[in-house]
């Protein structure tokens, strides 16, 4: 099935264009909610008038005559629909969308202006820009769900923050496949490292998903809490954790650098000094010196290494002299920890 939907938030108003083929159907019928007005519909590029159906609650449900490809067109209201201009949610089961039992490839075109994210449950294929407007493209198959959001974009390791303007409730959408983030490129394990905002401090609001969160705008109106924030986003407990009474340097400097790698996407050098952020780590400085291809594979090597194991500064250092190509790696290193050979 295809799924194309225009979203017009000033005029609250959803316009959608639905085509399915007859051997995707497992039941002969369709059923439509009272929100929605049709305005055409076709069995085989020829207009299809459906008799009057049975009422099953709000909605009415009409038996289709066989056809080899089904086109629906309507227009829906979403005047008194939670969230209105701010946000929406929509899967198979909404009132905005007809139901039709259907197998096969299930695909989403949204249109949506600018100002406006999307996120959905199916894998996203595109996103392109033109002339204010942007057209999602998203699919898979079995049951899917879409959420629309006013928001500003933030970028954090991975996937999103959607910052919302003035909400209701916010509405979280199910688990999204995301694309390569930080962890994965530099870490080689992007896996299970990264917790998609798994809990939120006491003064936000939010849901998340496995490729963003929808947060109201108030909560970023305090600069100390995006260090809470990109904490939680870093799932330490994949990483090597130490024995009682002991250090891991190697998990402390990943931590560190995580947070100011993400915040120097977002923030002005004063305001990373204001929120105490030390823009350049000694993971950014190693990487600088080494270059960014050897770092990561150097890096990923030794936490493959270490796994389960602490990692003492002493232990840092000799395993990027033992591995690296660069002569004066260790001493580059021992000078900048501040450690005597």
């Amino acid at each position: 099935m295809l799924y194309t939907i225009h979203f017009h938030p000033a005029l609250l108003t959803l316009k959608v264009r639905v085509s399915w083929r007859g051997w995707e159907m497992q039941s002969e019928t369709l059923e439509l909610d009272e929100a929605i007005r049709l305005e055409k519909m076709t069995a085989d590029d020829q207009p299809m008038i459906l008799e009057t159906g049975r009422k099953e609650g709000s909605r009415r449900v009409y038996a289709l005559e066989r056809a080899r490809e089904y086109t629906l067109e309507y227009s829906v209201s979403l005047f008194g629909r939670l969230g209105e201009r701010d946000f929406l949610f929509i899967d198979p089961s909404s009132v905005l969308v007809p139901h039709v039992q259907a197998r096969g490839l299930q695909e989403v075109v949204l249109f949506v202006p600018q100002s406006y994210s999307a996120q959905s449950s199916l894998k996203r294929e595109s996103l392109t820009r033109e002339g204010g407007v942007k057209r999602y493209s998203f699919f898979g198959e079995g049951d899917w769900s879409l959420a629309i959001a006013r928001y500003v974009e933030l970028p954090f390791l991975s996937g999103m923050i959607l910052l919302l303007e003035e909400t209701s409730p916010v509405l979280a959408i199910r688990a999204l496949e995301e694309a390569v983030d930080l962890i994965a490129k530099r870490f080689g394990r992007g896996d299970g490292l990264v917790t998609f905002l798994a809990s939120l401090p006491d003064s936000m609001q939010g849901f998340s998903s496995a490729g963003g969160v929808f947060v109201e705008k108030r909560a970023f109106d305090y600069l100390e809490h995006l260090p809470l924030l990109l904490e939680r986003f870093f799932d330490a407990s994949r990483l090597p954790e130490s024995p009682e009474g002991e250090e891991d340097f190697l998990r402390s400097l990943i931590m560190e650098y995580l947070v100011s790698e993400s915040l120097q996407q977002v923030l002005s050098a004063s305001q990373l000094a204001s929120c105490g952020v030390e823009p350049q780590t000694l993971l950014r400085k190693t990487r600088e010196f080494l270059g960014a291809d050897a770092f990561d594979k150097l890096l990923q090597l030794i936490l493959s290494k270490y796994e389960g194991a602490v990692l003492s500064k002493a232990d840092f250092v000799r395993e990027f002299d033992e591995l690296s190509w660069k002569p004066g790696t260790g001493d580059f290193l021992r000078e900048c920890i501040g450690i005597e050979e």
